[in-house]
């Protein structure tokens, strides 16, 4: 019931995650289910914001991906926990270094680590193909990322869609140290920086934002 809760009041673009989407409360049902849900909760006690990203995330990867073509059947399972367990690692980093506005080059390489953190929880509890879009989800097409560096080439398409999902909800999301930033600032600095960083799939920003404008303008345009 804690878990149910928590995840059903996290909010994205102004509405409850249970009115956007039909299917919110089965979704619940399946993390409530999945060993991954344990460490959702260690994760919610861990660092509040860090959890309500995560669920953030989770839903608007589902949701975008449904949206354009690329959750099918075999796959949604796969993508919703990609997306919720993303930053599950960031358990193992020390949580005020989770609400920092800079770090050092030794804070900053520990933080990281989460993405290894991530991996090694997940590994026996989900299907290889989370662990493979999960592990890259802070990689950069110009191979300016992390913890691998890998380029473009080496990255799958759900693996560059996360980075963008991700990139834009912590951006726009809540944050101790941007609260003070208004919402459409927040929007503004998103896109300029998912267009002009050299960092994401440009063609793949374009998908992102036109199904971010599904979901924030569903009654212009009915989908399912």
């Amino acid at each position: 019931a804690v878990l149910s809760s928590a995840i059903l009041s996290v909010h994205f673009e102004g509405m409850s995650l249970n009115a956007q989407m039909n299917d919110a409360r089965t979704l619940v049902d399946y993390v409530i289910g999945h060993p991954i849900g344990r460490f959702l909760l260690e994760l919610k006690v861990h660092d509040r914001l860090t959890f309500r990203h995560s669920v953030g995330v989770g839903m608007l990867f589902l949701r975008v991906c449904e949206i354009a073509g690329y959750a099918s059947e075999t796959m949604r399972d796969i993508i919703f926990l990609s997306g919720l367990g993303h930053d599950i690692g960031k358990l193992y980093i020390p949580k005020h270094l989770l609400s920092a506005q800079k770090l050092n080059n030794g804070n900053r390489q520990l933080m990281e680590r989460h993405v290894l953190h991530t991996v090694e929880i997940l590994k026996d509890l989900v299907p290889l193909g989370v662990l493979e879009i999960v592990s890259g989800h802070h990689e950069r097409m110009d191979g300016g990322g992390y913890p691998f560096g890998l380029t473009a080439e080496q990255l799958s398409l759900l693996t560059r869609m996360l980075a963008i999902v991700d990139a834009y909800e912590a951006l726009t999301g809540r944050r101790v140290y941007r609260k003070r930033i208004s919402r459409e600032r927040k929007e503004d600095e998103s896109w300029e920086y998912l267009t002009d960083s050299g960092h994401f799939d440009q063609n793949l920003v374009d998908v992102f934002r036109e199904a971010l404008w599904v979901i924030t303008n569903p009654h212009m345009y009915s989908y399912t």
